[in-house]
């Protein structure tokens, strides 16, 4: 790049799949596509942020999310479910919930939902 070229940063949403000491932002659903986005582990740990994704035997995809990183941070996950609804739960180091079955959070839905977590926060979302 010569120094009269600019570079553009585009905001992106995607599913982050990390094997072993290599993540990638996968931008067009669960597997590797000519659009992903390499993105170093470094990157992933630095902020000491979690996504875990999996479908259930069920088919329904839950998304588990942790954030450990002394300040509120708002996920933007791409599902690629755009009719799907997702339940909240949410754990925190003082509050599980009655049995420890997480607090209630309500619904989010779309193809991209955006919860929001407090430090030391864990939140599971469920596919309805």
């Amino acid at each position: 790049m010569n120094s009269n070229e600019t570079t553009a940063i585009e905001d992106v949403g995607g599913i982050l799949d990390i094997v072993g000491n290599r993540a990638f932002l996968r931008l067009d659903g669960y597997l590797p596509g000519p659009d992903d986005v390499q993105v170093t582990t470094q990157q992933v740990r630095d902020n000491d942020l979690r996504i875990l994704a999996f479908k259930r035997p069920n088919g329904k995809l839950t998304v588990v999310l942790s954030n450990r990183s002394f300040q509120p941070h708002t996920f933007h996950i791409a599902t690629g479910l755009e009719g799907a609804t997702f339940k909240g739960f949410r754990y925190t180091p003082k509050d599980a919930g009655t049995n420890c079955q997480g607090v209630e959070l309500g619904t989010l839905a779309g193809g991209t939902i955006s919860p929001q977590l407090n430090d030391l926060t864990w939140e599971f979302w469920e596919q309805q």
